[in-house]
Protein backbone atom coordinates (compact mmCIF):
# COMPACT_ATOMS: atom_id res chain seq x y z
CA UNK A 1 0.00 0.00 0.00
CA UNK A 2 0.83 3.59 -0.59
CA UNK A 3 0.79 6.27 1.70
CA UNK A 4 0.61 10.43 0.53
CA UNK A 5 3.26 12.07 1.82
CA UNK A 6 3.22 16.09 1.63
CA UNK A 7 6.38 17.78 2.77
CA UNK A 8 5.89 22.16 3.17
CA UNK A 9 9.30 24.22 2.65
CA UNK A 10 9.14 27.26 5.09
CA UNK A 11 11.60 29.77 6.56
CA UNK A 12 12.21 29.64 9.74
CA UNK A 13 11.35 33.70 10.63
CA UNK A 14 9.81 35.33 12.76
CA UNK A 15 8.27 36.72 9.23
CA UNK A 16 7.67 34.97 6.06
CA UNK A 17 8.74 38.29 3.96
CA UNK A 18 12.21 36.58 3.79
CA UNK A 19 11.11 33.80 2.29
CA UNK A 20 8.22 35.11 -0.05
CA UNK A 21 10.47 36.21 -2.55
CA UNK A 22 12.62 33.05 -2.99
CA UNK A 23 9.70 30.32 -2.03
CA UNK A 24 9.00 29.73 -5.97
CA UNK A 25 12.74 29.29 -7.02
CA UNK A 26 13.12 27.56 -3.60
CA UNK A 27 10.39 25.02 -4.30
CA UNK A 28 11.02 24.54 -7.97
CA UNK A 29 14.82 23.36 -7.09
CA UNK A 30 13.59 21.36 -4.42
CA UNK A 31 11.12 19.61 -6.86
CA UNK A 32 14.37 18.73 -9.17
CA UNK A 33 16.98 17.93 -6.20
CA UNK A 34 14.13 15.12 -4.73
CA UNK A 35 13.42 14.13 -8.44
CA UNK A 36 16.91 13.63 -8.99
CA UNK A 37 17.54 11.44 -5.59
CA UNK A 38 14.68 9.37 -6.07
CA UNK A 39 15.90 8.49 -9.75
CA UNK A 40 19.76 8.32 -8.40
CA UNK A 41 18.69 6.00 -5.43
CA UNK A 42 16.08 4.07 -7.60
CA UNK A 43 13.07 4.34 -5.55
CA UNK A 44 9.51 3.29 -6.25
CA UNK A 45 8.47 6.73 -4.51
CA UNK A 46 6.68 8.98 -6.93
CA UNK A 47 6.62 12.57 -7.20
CA UNK A 48 2.82 13.63 -7.54
CA UNK A 49 2.53 17.45 -7.96
CA UNK A 50 3.33 20.46 -6.08
CA UNK A 51 1.11 22.56 -4.83
CA UNK A 52 2.35 26.41 -3.72
CA UNK A 53 5.68 25.65 -1.64
CA UNK A 54 4.77 21.76 -0.69
CA UNK A 55 5.51 18.77 -2.61
CA UNK A 56 3.42 15.99 -3.36
CA UNK A 57 4.53 12.47 -3.43
CA UNK A 58 3.60 8.73 -3.00
CA UNK A 59 5.70 6.78 -1.22
CA UNK A 60 5.50 2.85 -0.96
CA UNK A 61 5.35 1.60 2.47
CA UNK A 62 8.62 -0.07 2.56
CA UNK A 63 10.28 3.45 1.48
CA UNK A 64 8.30 5.69 3.73
CA UNK A 65 10.74 5.65 6.81
CA UNK A 66 13.72 6.60 4.72
CA UNK A 67 11.91 9.09 2.00
CA UNK A 68 10.42 10.51 5.28
CA UNK A 69 13.73 11.64 6.72
CA UNK A 70 15.41 11.98 3.41
CA UNK A 71 13.70 13.97 1.78
CA UNK A 72 13.28 16.46 4.35
CA UNK A 73 17.78 17.07 4.10
CA UNK A 74 17.70 17.18 0.43
CA UNK A 75 14.56 19.84 0.23
CA UNK A 76 16.39 21.90 3.04
CA UNK A 77 19.86 22.01 1.02
CA UNK A 78 18.93 23.40 -2.40
CA UNK A 79 19.71 27.13 -1.67
CA UNK A 80 20.74 29.30 0.98
CA UNK A 81 18.76 32.02 2.71
CA UNK A 82 19.51 34.06 5.61
CA UNK A 83 17.38 32.05 7.57
CA UNK A 84 17.39 28.54 7.72
CA UNK A 85 14.75 26.21 5.82
CA UNK A 86 12.51 24.29 6.85
CA UNK A 87 10.56 20.99 6.04
CA UNK A 88 7.70 19.68 7.72
CA UNK A 89 6.43 16.38 6.44
CA UNK A 90 2.80 14.56 6.75
CA UNK A 91 1.90 11.07 5.93
CA UNK A 92 -1.89 9.92 4.96
CA UNK A 93 -3.82 8.17 2.98
CA UNK A 94 -4.65 11.00 1.02
CA UNK A 95 -3.34 14.74 0.65
CA UNK A 96 -5.96 15.68 3.39
CA UNK A 97 -4.92 13.29 5.81
CA UNK A 98 -1.30 14.03 5.33
CA UNK A 99 -1.51 17.76 6.67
Amino acid sequence: MARILAAHLTALAWSRAAFSDGSNSAIKMAMIAVQDWIDRERLHTRLVMQVHDELILEVPDDELARVRIELAQHMTQVTQLRVPLCVEVGVGANWDDAH
